[in-house]
């Protein structure tokens, strides 16, 4: 267990972790176009950080204490920079490789994609819930 981590110190935690998604991203999909990784292993490892992703946003769905301290205006501003960060890498980087990887890796890559998928509806009730409550800097994201 880490010492650190309580209630007190959760939202810095959730804001720390989100922001490696997008350079785990990046690294990924830059050792999968060298070649230094094969397909497998690169969708194996696509898979755990897009999971985390998935993760990370559904926590905002928490009751009680701990998610009222994950629904504060400053971690949603941050899960939502990030999941904009996370969406273009995607979109740009990744979206090429697993097209070209889908006829022979067709249900992990769908996996990968429903878990994405799910992710990112969680970032539009996010995004919804900013513009319903007119909270201007979750809205202005």
């Amino acid at each position: 267990m880490l010492p650190t981590l309580n209630s007190a110190t959760l939202s810095i935690y959730i804001k720390t972790l989100m922001e490696e998604v997008p350079g785990q991203l990046t690294r990924l999909s830059d050792r999968a176009v060298s070649g230094e990784a094969t397909a497998q292993q690169s969708l194996g490892q696509m898979k755990t950080v897009i999971g985390f992703f998935k993760a990370m946003l559904s926590m905002t769905r928490m009751g009680g204490s701990i998610g009222a301290k994950l629904q504060g205006n400053s971690v949603l501003k941050a899960l939502l920079r990030t999941g904009k960060s996370v969406v273009d890498l995607f979109s740009k980087k990744w979206l090429p490789l697993l097209e070209k990887w889908f006829v022979s890796h067709q249900s992990q890559i769908t996996d990968i994609i429903k878990a994405f998928q799910k992710g990112t509806r969680q970032l539009q009730i996010i995004c919804s819930h900013g513009k319903t409550n007119q909270e201007i800097s979750i809205a202005a994201l």
